[in-house]
């Protein structure tokens, strides 16, 4: 049962246009993400500042994918971000000098991990040791994040045992093929920090209000039940 916080995050990300910030603040979003890296929801870092500017007191997540450490104090310097949420290849090594780089600004560093057929829990340690959060995601192999494809929930239970055992406080969010139809049965089922949709509350690929309100009203709700 989903004990680990007393409120869950929830991220909705890929976001673009000022309806859809308002949308997600407005229903309760604890989270926004903003994609910087190459895909169909990227956005320059001069939108993202002034989308931002909708966004007070919620949490403003920057996605990147395989960054330089100036591309990210490029985007740092323009878009007022609490998250960088790193999504590619990067080693456990840059995840410190990233989390180095911007813990003066309270920026907190997330790692991405795609769960694919020969994953091994083992070698989520190395980043659970440096980062603030793990994101499990599915694995897709040309998109980083944004498929709609869900992974086997069952291996949650083991991750934060791992955590456990190595007395780690790194939080677990979960994204990968989640919507409004199916994020209940994971919140009530798994024991998580946050959980993170996309393509999940989109209608013919854009994002939608009332697929947003939707998405959080089930969280909240089966969040409530689990506790």
């Amino acid at each position: 049962m989903n004990g680990s916080a007393a409120q869950l995050g929830i991220k909705i990300c890929g976001l673009q246009t000022r309806e859809e910030v308002v949308a997600a603040v407005g229903e309760g979003a604890t989270h926004i993400g903003f994609m910087f890296a190459s895909s169909r929801r990227q956005v320059s870092s001069t939108v993202a500042a002034a989308l931002a500017v909708d966004a007070e007191g919620v949490d403003k997540v920057g996605v990147f994918v395989d960054p330089t450490l100036e591309e990210l104090q490029r985007v740092v310097e323009q878009v007022p971000l609490t998250v960088i949420q790193l999504h590619g290849n990067e080693t456990p090594e840059f995840c410190t000098l990233v989390r180095e780089a911007f813990a003066a600004a309270g920026i907190k560093v997330w790692k991405a991990v795609s769960v694919q057929d020969d994953f091994h829990l083992e070698e989520l340690l190395p980043y659970a040791k440096v980062v603030d959060s793990v994101l499990v995601d599915a694995y897709h192999p040309d998109q980083r994040g944004g498929s709609g494809q869900t992974f086997g929930w069952e291996i949650l239970p083991e991750i934060q045992r791992l955590f456990d055992k190595h007395q780690l406080a790194t939080e677990l969010w979960v994204a990968g093929g989640l919507d409004p139809e199916n994020v209940g049965e994971l919140v009530r089922g798994y024991s998580l920090h946050g959980v993170d949709v996309s393509s999940g509350v989109e209608i013919e690929r854009s994002k939608s209000p009332e697929r947003i309100r939707d998405f959080i009203n089930e969280v909240k709700r089966s969040h409530a039940l689990s506790r």
